[in-house]
């Protein structure tokens, strides 16, 4: 487990270093974060930063069980697993939405999708709550969700590993749909931008360029998820041996490394970070 440890606090110095990029970028300029992804992938991140967290925690915590520690610590661990899968499937929405239906990215649009979101995810963490999720004591060595009644505690990997598959899923279809039509939303966008052939040319290869790497994020939760599938499959029908569980640990290390990875390869990102040091540099000129 040590592996998965190591993997586990990078991970979680990647997902504080996107967060506080992000957290910099809003208060120099709202406006640097106004592509719908960038905000998005805030919410990927603050699931990071769980998960990392609760994956340090939880080591050796087996004699809290049955303590509203390990209680706290269970749902914390069961929040960023949801929140994870439906934040990937939102990002999957809004790329698929604006390039394939051609619909323009708007704020109230986006409020929507995250307040269904929240209000799901909510729903879900109340019902665990009452069906002893995140008190269960038997057959734990720590403090993940499980409750005393094992139809339950496999009803609920269940569900986490159907959520995931569905992230996954949302992410291969979005990536292959999107890019069949980047060439018919490039033209339309670009129409609606430049009149000269010339400089439609010029933002066509910059803005395609900047798109497909949009692509990063739905592609990096394949790659952390498709361990956690098998895993919570593999608990439903039965006792998954101890490798699988070994490989989940190191695959969940990831998420936060991954997610930065995308984010620093987002030319949108690198967009808002020089329009954010040329107004610090403004600001400082101007105090001089």
């Amino acid at each position: 487990m040590l592996v998965s440890t190591v993997f586990a606090f990078i991970g979680l110095s990647c997902s504080c270093i996107l967060i506080l990029a992000l957290i910099v970028f809003a208060i120099v300029d709202l406006k640097s974060v106004n592509r719908v992804t960038i905000r998005l992938v805030t919410g990927v991140a603050i699931s990071d930063l769980l998960n990392h967290t609760s994956s340090i925690l939880g080591l050796g915590t087996k004699k809290y069980l049955g303590t509203p520690y390990c209680e706290s610590l269970a749902a914390v661990i069961t929040l960023d697993r949801h929140l994870y899968a439906f934040t990937n499937i939102a990002i999957s929405y809004h790329l698929y939405r604006a390039i394939v239906m051609l619909k323009k990215p708007s704020f109230k649009a986006e409020l929507i999708v995250w307040s269904v979101l929240l209000v799901v995810i909510a729903s879900f963490m109340i019902v665990y709550h009452f069906l002893g999720v995140f008190n269960g004591t038997k057959n734990k060595k720590s403090c993940n969700p499980g409750s005393n009644n094992p139809a339950i505690t496999k009803t609920v990997f269940g569900l986490i590993g159907f959520f995931n598959l569905l992230a996954i899923a949302s992410g291969v279809y979005a990536t292959i749909t999107c890019h069949r039509s980047l060439d018919r939303w490039i033209e339309t966008y670009s129409d609606k931008q430049f009149a000269d052939p010339s400089e439609q040319a010029r933002f066509k290869a910059v803005k395609l360029k900047a798109t497909k790497r949009s692509f990063l994020y739905p592609l990096s939760a394949v790659i952390t998820l498709s361990s956690e599938v098998v895993l919570c499959a593999w608990m439903v029908v039965g006792n998954p041996p101890l490798i699988m569980f070994t490989i989940n640990s190191n695959m969940m290390g990831f998420k936060g490394i991954l997610t930065l990875i995308a984010f620093c390869m987002d030319q949108a990102v690198w967009g808002s970070a020089k329009a954010t040091y040329k107004k610090l540099s403004d600001i400082k000129l101007q105090s001089v």
